[in-house]
């Protein structure tokens, strides 16, 4: 994971399933984040190389072309992170997801669910990402 980057993984789901998972939570902020006018920031990636799925996590990554994203672009971005997360969830009944920040602080997500917006852009947000 690059310092820039936010990793969201599925615990207590198969790999199959966190990769069903990721690619549809990867669907869901990617439009919303078009439907803003934002750069498509997340993508799933794979945990292990000898799997053939996508990948069993989704990764944001807040570069834009080897740049970092300007800082009021990272708040805007981050707000439609978190409503596509809501959306996932309220559509899927999962209520643990784990996220990685850059400085590698791991926090667990457990019992949310689509009303928990504001646990989860709390989650998100980090001072690192720049």
């Amino acid at each position: 994971m690059s310092d820039q980057s936010i990793s969201i993984a599925f615990p207590g789901l198969s790999p199959a399933e966190a990769s069903r998972a990721a690619g549809e939570l990867e669907e869901q902020i990617n439009l919303g984040l078009r439907e803003q006018g934002l750069p498509e920031i997340a993508h799933q990636h794979r945990t292990d190389p000898r799997v053939q799925n996508l990948g069993d996590i989704l990764q944001l990554i807040f570069t834009a072309h080897g740049a970092a994203i300007p800082i009021p672009m990272v708040l805007s971005v981050i707000q439609v992170v978190a409503v596509g997360v809501q959306k996932y969830l309220g559509r899927t009944n999962r209520g643990h997801l784990r996220i990685t920040r850059p400085d590698g602080t791991i926090i667990d997500l457990r019992d949310i669910d689509s009303r928990d917006i504001a646990k989860i852009t709390a989650a998100l947000q980090q001072n690192g990402v720049k």
